[in-house]
């Protein structure tokens, strides 16, 4: 069983890292995205899976839009300079829900 999976270059958006369709793993995917400038952004939806979001370093806004709450918009939030600097932020997505990440810093 091969344990160690490395990332491609990494690309503006969202770069797939290791899941079901390359792994022996059944229920988790992990991926990184990457909003290399200040106002990038990212769209999606949650489809059936539920999504953890943790920023690994600098700023920014994420708005939450699902079918049973009203919309969720946190600001600012994160801001470490770098993995080495502090705990990291994390955001919880449930299952159907549509998500915007814009990048406050790069």
């Amino acid at each position: 069983m091969y344990l160690l999976y490395k990332s491609k270059d990494i690309q503006a958006g969202y770069n797939f890292i290791v899941g079901p369709q390359n792994s022996s793993l059944k229920w988790l995917e992990f991926g990184s995205l990457y909003l290399a400038q200040e106002g990038d952004s990212y769209q999606d939806r949650s489809g059936d899976k539920e999504v953890a979001l943790c920023l690994l370093e600098g700023k920014c806004d994420i708005r939450l839009q699902g079918d049973f709450f009203d919309p969720l918009v946190y600001e600012g939030i994160g801001g470490r300079k770098d993995v080495f600097s502090g705990k990291p932020t994390m955001v919880y997505v449930p299952p159907q829900v549509e998500l915007e990440v814009l990048a406050r810093t790069p």
